[in-house]
């Protein structure tokens, strides 16, 4: 089973990113144009982990919604689970919607 985390838009998970580096790295600023990098390297470093899998919202297809442009473009199958993150302003607090693909279906 896969795990799937769909993250807002790369240049909105760089900017949370910017502000935690500079809260420990004070003094210290990063370029705007740097904050997709930062979100990718995020990603990367979640990818490392077996069956995980970072979409981030600008890459999926709104017009189907998320669990079919996530299953059509990014492989997602029956029983993996997609998690989709709405950070809001404050970085600790999270909206999380943890959900299996396939469990409507078997529950209709």
């Amino acid at each position: 089973m896969a795990v799937f985390y769909v993250l807002p838009p790369r240049l909105q998970v760089g900017q949370h990113f910017q502000e935690f580096l500079a809260s420990v790295f004070p003094g210290q600023s990063w370029l705007s144009v740097d904050l997709p990098d930062l979100a990718e390297a995020l990603a990367q470093a979640a990818e490392a982990q077996p069956s995980v899998y970072v979409v981030f919202a600008e890459d999926l297809d709104e017009t189907i919604g998320v669990e079919a442009s996530v299953t059509r473009d990014f492989g997602a199958e029956d029983g993996d689970e997609i998690v989709v993150v709405r950070p809001q302003r404050n970085i600790p607090v999270v909206q999380v919607e943890r959900r299996r693909l396939g469990e409507q279906k078997r529950a209709a």
